[in-house]
């Protein structure tokens, strides 16, 4: 999962199990929380989404069930955790890693003008 520039903002892992891939990238940011909450209210628009800020959890629906995607923040970074068919691992992991991305940027930007 390309989630953004600098190999040292990310780790990931993949793992297989029959028909299903799982990916899990770990973004380290210090604004996880409100980042993770940003990131459900703009993939909404692609994806049926849920974000429960009491626990830093949410979950992502894409693609009529094909993709499922989970994310969580802590204090120190995001996690996502997807799982989908092998076929559709590069077309659902380029979706959240753009979003990622672009986020991460976006917030970097206003930190700047702070």
């Amino acid at each position: 999962m390309d989630v953004g520039a600098g190999a040292d903002r990310r780790t990931v892992r993949e793992e297989f199990t029959l028909n299903t891939i799982t990916s899990i990238a770990t973004v380290a940011t210090d604004r996880a929380a409100r980042y993770d909450n940003q990131l459900a209210s703009h993939l909404s628009r692609r994806s049926v989404t849920r974000w429960e800020a009491s626990t830093g959890t949410g979950t992502l629906e894409m693609g009529d069930g094909a993709a499922h995607a989970e994310f969580v923040s802590t204090p120190q970074a995001l996690v996502f955790t997807l799982s989908t068919a092998p076929d559709n691992a590069d077309l659902y992991e380029d979706v959240i890693g753009r979003a990622v991305s672009h986020g991460l940027e976006s917030r970097a930007d206003s930190a700047d003008d702070d």
